[in-house]
């Protein structure tokens, strides 16, 4: 799971000898200082990763699924990830027994499945809201067996082990699709966000579950998913004359941008490693930055306020109106 980090606590420095009062920059002026894109308050920038598969509600019996793996987002939105999934046959039952103070969990179908499980998909933006497509796709055996060896340990998600010499060839392949404003849950005053959606495909449940009948996948799920707010972007600035380079600091986003001679100012930025596919784009007017090294004031001229569009995590994002300030 990839979340973007924006750090509020940096130190100002500014290189290159004194900058005096004038915002007017040579060509051959050099300076080297740190500043804080600040959005404004009432709209932050915010984004969405996928880092579990979605939950579905009866019918396949993925809403009776139990799936332990890992599950990535990188910058340009692709979704990626791996592990195990115990899918119980419905109808299924929950008991839950007490014996000498240990709670049992003991969850029971006409069946159960052991597969191991791919994960693949891609978030992008769609009517101004996060969509997401995420493809779930198992392969391993079913059972019969009787219900005393269906069972879950849900304090660390581990499985029992079991083996069924009448075991039988299985897979499922389904895909969710969600477009939706996320839902807010809140659960011991930790907030959790839900992106609602739908699955379909189908479940091959092998030859001794169902009557070896494929099963039809078309039911409402639901995707917990990670959000990240960015009110701050920091900024370590190297510039010389009216050209500046500068990368997100704590982050591995780079970019380079230009100052013209009748102060329009733009950058643009990429993403690299795990950040690779976000990118953003700085527009504004030329304006004076206040570094305070040692009590002692200097003007740099810089980006006053400034918007800002691109995309992370494949969605779209933008802010307007976001002030550029020295670093707290």
């Amino acid at each position: 799971m990839k979340k973007l980090k924006i750090s509020l606590l940096a130190l100002a420095v500014v290189a290159g000898g004194a900058i005096g009062a004038s915002a007017a920059a040579s060509s051959s002026q050099g300076s080297t200082f740190q500043v804080d894109i600040r959005m404004p308050s009432n709209a932050p920038i915010s984004f969405i990763s996928v880092s579990d598969v979605a939950y579905g509600a009866a019918a396949l019996a993925i809403s009776n699924a139990n799936f332990v793996g890992v599950v990535d987002t990188d910058g340009s939105g692709k979704i990626q990830g791996s592990g195990f999934t115990r899918l119980l046959f419905a109808p299924y039952v929950i008991v839950i027994s007490t014996n000498g103070g240990v709670t049992n969990v003991l969850r029971t179908g006409t069946g159960v499945g052991d597969y191991n499980t791919t994960v693949s998909g891609k978030i992008s933006t769609k009517n101004n809201l996060p969509n997401v497509q995420e493809s779930v796709k198992g392969t391993g055996y079913s059972s019969a067996r009787g219900t005393n060896v269906v069972a879950v340990d849900g304090s660390d998600g581990s499985y029992v082990f079991f083996t069924d010499p009448s075991a039988a060839s299985s897979s499922f392949n389904v895909n969710f699709t969600g477009n939706a404003a996320l839902v807010i849950v809140t659960n011991g005053g930790v907030q959790s966000y839900n992106l609602a959606g739908n699955y379909k495909g189908s479940v091959k449940p092998g030859k001794n579950v169902n009557n070896g009948k494929s099963i039809q996948v078309n039911e409402a799920a639901l995707l917990e998913v990670d959000r990240s707010l960015i009110t701050d972007i920091d900024l370590q600035v190297v510039k010389l004359g009216n050209k500046f380079w500068a990368n997100v600091i704590d982050n591995n986003l780079n970019g380079s941008g230009n100052i013209s001679g009748s102060g329009k100012a733009t950058a643009n930025f990429k993403g690299f490693g795990s950040q690779s596919g976000d990118s953003f784009k700085l527009t504004g007017q030329q304006g004076n930055v206040i570094i305070v090294i040692g009590g002692k004031t200097n003007t740099v001229a810089f980006l006053g306020s400034v918007d800002i569009s691109g995309k992370f995590n494949g969605q779209t994002v933008s802010a307007t109106g976001a002030t550029v300030v020295q670093i707290p």
